[in-house]
């Protein structure tokens, strides 16, 4: 009888790390490694081009992490993570990741782990959601990853002026363009400095340093005025905010 095999990705930028993981796939006839990365933009690149079935990914790796390749990789492999870093382990499990190992691990741990990953290949699960591995994770951003024009681009979060709401989309407007990437106003808010952002209305969040003036528009709207010239919405709730923040 003939083994059904599985393509595995590993992404670490550590060399021994990847080794030990060589070694223990070595010893599971159903998986083949296709490639091997140091880096989160190499990762991306050979997801996308190999399309495995399994990626054995690091979360802090150089360049982009973890969670950024998937929150922008085209193919969708059976994740497992791999890292010394415990507070990401529950966010990891609610967001569909197929397994979360803790390094050091044995190889009775690792041999689970990818018995997890062979399950959830056999019966079509869901692709892994980033953004929910990162929603209860007390950490600030401080740069999007997204895709504009085929390309991948790192916006650091002090280039932002704005965002807007757009369907499943947020628009990121910033100092050099207008970008595009799919993720909510919700998760932004909590996860921006809201010392330097804040929510003005349903749709917008603002830097607040980009403000210049706030003028009345209808009963119980407001206008924010930024350096640019763009007027941003201010709804009853969000003028309170910008009081509060902005001591006027």
């Amino acid at each position: 009888m003939v083994t059904k095999t599985y393509s595995c990705l590993i992404a670490d930028d550590e060399p021994d790390a990847i080794s030990l993981i060589k070694v223990y796939l070595s010893q599971i006839q159903e998986i083949k490694i296709v490639s091997q990365c140091a880096d989160g933009f190499e990762a991306l690149r050979q997801i996308n081009a190999l399309k495995p079935d399994i990626a054995i990914l690091d979360i802090r790796m150089p360049r982009i992490n973890g969670f950024e390749i998937l929150e922008v990789t085209e193919h969708h492999p059976v994740v497992i993570f791999s890292t010394a870093y415990d507070e990401y382990a529950i966010h990891a499990f609610e967001a569909n990741a197929a397994d979360y190992l803790l390094k050091p691990y044995s190889e009775q741990r690792f041999r689970k782990a990818i018995a997890k990953a062979i399950e959830r290949l056999l019966s079509n699960s869901l692709p892994p959601d980033p953004l929910k591995m990162r929603e209860n994770i007390p950490e600030m951003l401080n740069r999007l990853v997204t895709r504009h024009n085929q390309q991948l681009v790192i916006i650091p979060i002090d280039e932002i002026t704005y965002l807007e709401s757009s369907d499943d989309y947020v628009e990121i407007h910033t100092l050099k363009g207008r970008f595009r990437k799919q993720i909510t106003l919700g998760y932004l808010e909590n996860h921006l400095n809201n010392d330097i952002f804040a929510r003005v209305h349903r749709g917008f969040i603002v830097k607040l340093s980009e403000i210049t003036s706030i003028v009345p528009w209808s009963k119980n709207s407001w206008m924010a005025i930024l350096k640019n010239g763009k007027k941003i919405p201010v709804s009853l709730s969000g003028i309170k905010i910008l009081k509060e923040k902005l001591g006027i």
